[in-house]
């Protein structure tokens, strides 16, 4: 049997005594102060993702929500159309998952094999749909072409005098 790992290992124990505590060493456990309770609107907090710019994400399934809030333990107000979520056909879901990106896209997900993306940004601007693809078609020919947006392929579509959205 081969084992290979690339962090310091912990010796196992000889005998096994059950009235020890075994912990990984690398988890502390703090009290928050505030304590984050069901005052703040929590009802089943599932997940949590604390953003590149500190912001903490909770994701709770039995509010459906994402709430969303300052180290301090200020709710950020600004981010409330994340409570009550409904995707695109209006149907409540309840997200089990929550992470945020660099470029603070939240990113969702529910069970239903299916991840949801709300940004800050484009709900302060309005912005309803991004285009992530179109069909090109060849003046010439009349070839018609899918295409997906931000490919090499794209570009040359784009640019080149033979095509057309």
């Amino acid at each position: 049997m081969l084992v290979y790992g690339c962090i310091e290992k912990m010796p196992l124990p000889a005998t096994i005594n059950e009235d020890v505590e075994f912990a990984a060493g690398d988890t502390t456990y703090l009290i928050m102060n505030p304590i984050w309770d069901s005052s703040y609107g929590f009802s089943a907090p599932v997940e949590i993702s604390i953003a590149p710019d500190g912001h903490i994400f909770v994701a709770d399934s039995a509010a459906r929500a994402v709430f969303v809030l300052k180290q301090d333990g200020a709710v950020l107000s600004e981010f409330n159309d994340l409570r009550n979520l409904h995707n695109n056909t209006g149907e409540p879901f309840a997200p089990i998952d929550v992470d945020v990106d660099q470029k603070m896209n939240i990113f969702m997900i529910d069970g239903s094999h299916r991840v949801y993306r709300w940004n800050q940004l484009w709900r302060q601007n309005e912005i309803k749909e991004v285009m992530t693809g179109a069909t090109f078609v060849n003046i010439a020919s009349g070839e018609e072409v899918s295409v997906s947006a931000g490919t090499a392929d794209w570009y040359v579509k784009l640019h080149g005098g033979e095509w057309q959205m």
